[in-house]
């Protein structure tokens, strides 16, 4: 009963109240689910997803699509999944940040990625799912006995400067190009 804008005013005044919940194992689907009756046995949930529509002239809308069945999930059993799945996605953005701050800087060996994880209580399954959604590299320096596997984060495109170094963004005709002004070497075009 909380959990309705965080507080139990808008569900201690009235006789029922029902909840829209997003289905915990298919996040296109929302639940319509009794949470608060005094009037009689609480009923059984109703599911439906929203879904674009073309009406008249070719304007696309939303509408409502009812399921024919009604499920069988309770509201607190639907909060509870989603809370469990809110911690779990915590952890794994937890984890994500982790990994971004410690490879910032180039390759690391495995051992002390792993190490640091454990360290900040990082559990390795967290840091799998991690490290598989970040699409970290995994490479092998070296051979036998001294070799070391290194953990690197590569870039999901090639960084591209904002201004290409030593040219003006102005046409050579542009005030800025006018030989009586004090424009420094790098910004000059170059002839």
């Amino acid at each position: 009963m909380h959990r309705f804008i965080g507080s139990i005013a808008f569900t201690g005044a009235p006789r029922a109240a029902f909840a829209v919940i997003e289905d915990p194992e298919d996040t296109t689907r929302r639940l319509f689910l009794f949470a608060k009756g005094n009037l009689a046995a609480p009923p059984q949930g109703l599911a439906f997803r929203v879904e674009q529509t073309i009406v008249a002239d070719s304007i696309v809308a939303s509408r409502v699509a009812w399921e024919t069945e009604p499920v069988s999930i309770t509201a607190n059993q639907a909060l509870a999944a989603e809370a469990a799945g809110t911690e779990h996605q915590s952890a794994q953005a937890e984890a994500e940040e982790f990994l971004r701050d410690i490879l910032t800087d180039g390759p690391v060996p495995a051992k002390d990625v792993q190490e640091a994880a454990r360290a900040s209580l990082i559990t390795n399954a967290t840091l799998r799912r991690a490290k598989a959604k970040l699409d970290i590299e995994v490479t092998r320096e070296g051979f036998g006995p001294g070799s070391k596997v290194l953990w690197h984060h590569r870039c999901s495109s090639t960084p591209i400067d904002a201004h290409t170094f030593n040219v003006n963004t102005y046409g050579e005709n542009e005030h800025l190009c006018s030989d009586g002004l004090d424009i420094p070497e790098c910004l000059r075009r170059n002839q």
